[in-house]
């Protein structure tokens, strides 16, 4: 019998939070972004099209965000990101 492919969950904040969080690069998010290969981003409304909407798309991993009012200019649902609902 075939054993499961192995999946690493990684389900927390990583880094600092507010404040803080935006004003300085922590190592330990940076290194999360490049380690995984599928990124979900949940974003507040006022908050729509953040940083970390852009960060997780250059890390070259497959992103999935909540629904924005205006998607930037390039990002495609199925094809440059995936829209959960």
């Amino acid at each position: 019998s075939s054993s499961p492919p192995n999946l690493t969950v990684l389900c927390h904040i990583v880094g600092w939070r507010a404040v803080r969080g935006r004003q300085l690069v922590h190592q330990e998010y940076v290194h999360a972004l490049l380690r995984h290969k599928i990124i979900v981003v949940s974003q507040r409304d006022r908050y729509q099209d953040h940083l970390r909407l852009f960060e997780a798309l250059v890390s070259g991993a497959f992103v999935m965000t909540d629904p924005m009012v205006d998607f930037p200019t390039g990002l495609i649902d199925n094809q440059t990101i995936s829209i959960y609902y």
